[in-house]
């Protein structure tokens, strides 16, 4: 069971001129955050997500969350 401390959603989080939805859990062990297009949540409702750790630092946290979805839209769409 993961104990979640506390959470929260960043709307619009702007990383190279594209707009992230995010959500953060600070967790027992760290970070965890999952990201997903802002423009797709809006538009559909719904989107991709990927999600991302750090044992400690929240920004790369988010990072690695949004790296994580690009690679898996890579994946997705070069097959």
């Amino acid at each position: 069971m993961i104990n979640v401390n506390s959470a929260e959603i960043i709307s619009n989080y702007t990383k190279n001129g594209k707009n992230y939805y995010v959500e953060i859990f600070h967790i027992d062990t760290g970070i965890q955050a999952f990201a997903s297009f802002q423009e797709n949540i809006d538009i559909n409702g719904d989107s991709i997500v990927s999600s991302g750790y750090h044992s400690n630092n929240k920004k790369l946290a988010i990072e690695s969350a949004i790296f994580n979805l690009m690679v898996q839209l890579k994946r997705r769409f070069c097959y």
